[in-house]
């Protein structure tokens, strides 16, 4: 993978979090926090969009717009999500 330079400056109190959490160990260094601080947000991000499409889902169903369920079609829609979330 191509690395790209970016230099960036953060506030005193994000410093201040950024060393907080490498200081656990966890992480071995800022690319490895940010690596993992994104993949929470992308899954934050998803998260989201599924609560959306149940409320808008539910929200047909109160209109009397939904059609008929199909269990199966459902659960395999819910494996392939969670099998690509990890």
């Amino acid at each position: 993978m191509e690395e790209v330079v970016m230099p960036y400056a953060f506030p005193q109190d994000l410093a201040d979090e950024i060393n907080a959490h490498l200081a656990t160990g966890r992480y071995a260094n800022e690319e490895d926090l940010i690596r993992d601080a994104l993949e929470a947000l992308r899954k934050s991000e998803e998260l989201e969009r599924f609560r959306d499409s149940v409320t808008q889902s539910r929200e047909q169903a109160d209109r009397g717009e939904a059609g008929p369920l199909d269990i199966g079609s459902v659960m395999e829609q819910v494996s392939k999500r969670l099998s690509s979330t990890g």
